[in-house]
């Protein structure tokens, strides 16, 4: 799902963690705020996730460790806080981080 640029804002629906079979999500270059969901985990299927320039807060959540296809994980330009989860290391197949 490309949807970036489309100055798209307000929260990461929780809901987004019915997707399983969702495996792309781009979300970048728009006015996304909150937290990223803890459900995002749920997206068993997803291999790219990218949530930059965007005015995400708070924690990566430790729920994103679940993705065990995910290749590339991009988060930078938000207001996000506290360390990288040392769970991501459980993702065999990250290489962009």
């Amino acid at each position: 799902s490309n949807l970036s640029g489309l100055n798209l804002d307000g929260e990461i629906s929780p809901a987004i963690g019915n997707l399983e079979s969702l495996v792309s999500i781009d979300l970048k270059e728009n006015r996304l705020s909150g937290q990223i969901p803890d459900e995002i985990g749920d997206c068993s299927s997803l291999n790219s996730l990218d949530l930059s320039f965007n005015e995400i807060r708070g924690d990566i959540p430790f729920s994103i460790s679940k993705l065990k296809q995910l290749e590339s994980l991009i988060l930078k330009n938000n207001q996000l806080i506290g360390p990288i989860p040392s769970t991501l290391s459980q993702i065999p197949n990250l290489k962009i981080l």
